[in-house]
């Protein structure tokens, strides 16, 4: 194997070599203390001279450790090719130090040696610049360096040399006294033959690539990057599994009409059992309610009502399902149990939706034609109070609490919010023009209303009972209801469609027809527990059901 094949690696160890031979030298050069004004002294016969320079202690060793380095790259780069040049060195005593100087540029280990002159490198000129640099601030205590004094010719025939503990590109055949040694020449002479960049029995520097070091340390790197490599990949991989495990954890659920139920001549109101089993439907032309049972979601029952059942909802034990009759202005109580009617109050006139308190000690109906609230005492079926709010009141809802009741009001384009404890309005909030219906967060932290006019559903934040978000939905929007958990609401558009807005963010963030004929007409919507929505459809005469995945 020659050096052609391997000349880039060889290049990077020469680099390494470099580091090597500059740290191989004297320590004493590179951390002598310069600290403030430092006398150079060199007792030469042919040229002495004193030279005072003050020199600051830092810059001055980083100096001289750059300059040992780059000498020692020098050196590196001219051992490693791959040609031997002709020794023509010769050798004399340095009278200086009384320690033989070789001409070839055999670096010594003398300890705190006088400076001397940096290797010629008139091939080099840019390394012949760096260290020409630094040469005003090298002091007295620099390493003795040696170089070539001729380039020989490239196809000199190679030479007989002798190692050293550290190989320069030509030393001198003279014997030399031994020279002081240290723990870092040791070290760098054992590891330059391990690596195979001493020279062999043949006198001929050894390809780096044929040493069985080397070949060692390629394959330990190779497993340590394969190792690294396979780190990196799963670290950075894992980041990308859980982003994907959080986006399908919060991805937008898959709805899916699933079965259509006729029901009545024209439903509008829809609620459901706490417990999730019963759907309840008003039809105003039939005068009935509906029941449909979640689980094979068929009509089970039928209930007469007399005029005008416009909305239902159920208790929060189940046991009693309250219906607004607009035609008669009054609420009529059913017995869940047994569906028939048990008893009915005589409420304001218009009577249009109903709300329970979470205890179920009390009933809120809207009347529409009144602008008025009837309270209701569930205990003895009577109507304890009416409450002024604004005009044609029509959703309302009761918060988690209980201690709030907020009611729609559609002709003046307002929330007002009725503090159960006294029975009065403490709040009237401006939302969109003829809100119609509302829903509440299960943590009572907002309000979400329907806003027929402007198409949009305004939500409300209860601490500060303002305004926080605008929210465009589907046309005409009139029911709304929320998912059980509370991270959906939704619409039922007039257009037959369904818009969904994240809770979270409060953006809208899908939409679904209902009809796979969609007409214009009214839609009022609910959610039973497991999140099934149920959709009443006026035109059609009947009530959608959609699964939700």
């Amino acid at each position: 194997m020659g050096y052609a094949r391997n000349i880039g690696r060889v290049g990077a160890l020469a680099v390494a070599l470099g580091v090597g031979f500059g740290i191989a030298g004297p320590p004493g050069a590179a951390f002598a203390d310069t600290g403030s004004e430092t006398t150079s002294t060199t007792s030469s016969t042919s040229d002495p001279s004193t030279t005072k320079t003050p020199s600051n202690s830092l810059s001055a060793a980083v100096s001289s450790i750059v300059h040992d380095v780059l000498s020692g790259i020098q050196h590196a780069t001219d051992f490693a090719k791959s040609d031997v040049k002709t020794s023509d060195s010769t050798s004399k005593d340095d009278p200086r130090t009384g320690v033989v100087q070789s001409s070839g540029g055999a670096l010594t280990s003398a300890g705190n040696a006088g400076a001397d002159d940096p290797p010629k490198s008139d091939s080099h000129p840019s390394l012949k610049a760096a260290l020409d640099a630094p040469e005003s601030l090298v002091s007295s205590s620099d390493v003795v360096r040696g170089g070539p004094d001729t380039e020989p010719p490239a196809d000199a025939a190679p030479a007989s040399i002798t190692p050293t503990a550290l190989a320069s590109p030509m030393i001198a055949e003279t014997p030399e006294p031994p020279k002081p040694t240290t723990a870092i020449t040791g070290i760098v002479s054992s590891v330059l033959s391990w690596a195979g960049l001493s020279p062999d029995a043949n006198k001929t520097p050894t390809s780096p690539m044929d040493s069985p070091g080397f070949l060692a340390v390629f394959a330990w790197a190779r497993r340590q990057f394969g190792q690294a490599m396979s780190e990196g990949a799963a670290r950075v991989m894992a980041p990308m599994e859980t982003s994907l495990a959080i986006a399908e954890l919060t991805a937008t659920p898959t709805y899916t009409l699933e079965k259509t139920i006729p029901i009545g001549a024209g439903p509008t109101g829809i609620g459901t059992s706490p417990d999730g089993t019963k759907v309840y439907v008003a039809d105003r032309f039939t005068e009935s309610v509906y029941v449909i049972d979640t689980s094979t979601n068929d009509v089970v029952a039928t209930i007469p009502m007399g005029a005008g059942p416009n909305a239902v909802t159920v208790s929060p034990d189940g046991t009693r399902a309250y219906v607004g009759l607009h035609g008669t202005n009054q609420v009529a109580v059913i017995d869940t149990a047994t569906n028939q009617v048990i008893n009915s109050v005589k409420v304001g006139p218009g009577v249009t939706e109903v709300a329970v308190t979470p205890d179920g000690s009390r009933v809120y109906a809207s009347n529409s034609s009144g602008s008025t609230v009837s309270v209701i005492d569930t205990a003895t079926n009577t109507e304890i109070t009416r409450v002024k709010v604004g005009g044609a009141p029509f959703g309302i809802a009761a918060s988690p609490d209980g201690s709030k009741v907020y009611v729609a009001n559609r002709s003046s384009g307002t929330v007002s919010v009725i503090d159960t404890a006294t029975n009065t309005v403490v709040k009237t909030v401006k939302v969109g023009s003829s809100p119609r219906d509302l829903a509440i967060t299960p943590d009572g932290s907002r309000v979400y209303v329907t806003n027929y006019g402007p198409d949009t559903v305004s939500v409300i934040d209860t601490a500060t009972n303002t305004v926080v978000k605008t929210v465009a939905v589907g046309k005409d929007p009139i029911g709304g209801a929320l998912s059980p958990d509370g991270a959906y609401f939704y619409t039922a558009n007039s257009n037959d469609t369904v818009t969904v807005i994240d809770t979270a963010t409060n953006t809208k963030v899908a939409e679904f027809s209902v009809d796979p004929q969609p007409e214009t007409n009214v839609h009022n919507i609910a959610v039973s527990l497991d999140g099934t929505i149920y959709v009443t459809d006026y035109k059609d005469k009947a009530v959608r059901v959609i699964s939700v995945t």
